[in-house]
């Protein structure tokens, strides 16, 4: 392997890829989940709430 061969990159990391070589993709972040999560719960807890003002009516 030549060092005319890395392909350069803005981070240090991306020169380490040879040409026509691919990084691989990496899942979304954890973060994207948790959002997902948190959010079915306020529905759920929403939900609730507005079934017990509805039967207080």
């Amino acid at each position: 392997m030549n060092k005319d061969d890395l392909v350069l990159g803005l981070l240090l990391r991306d020169a380490e890829f040879q040409v026509g070589q691919v990084p691989a993709v990496t899942e979304p972040g954890s973060g994207s989940r948790d959002r997902r999560a948190a959010r079915r719960a306020r529905d759920l807890w929403r939900g609730r709430l507005n079934l017990f003002v509805q039967q207080r009516r």
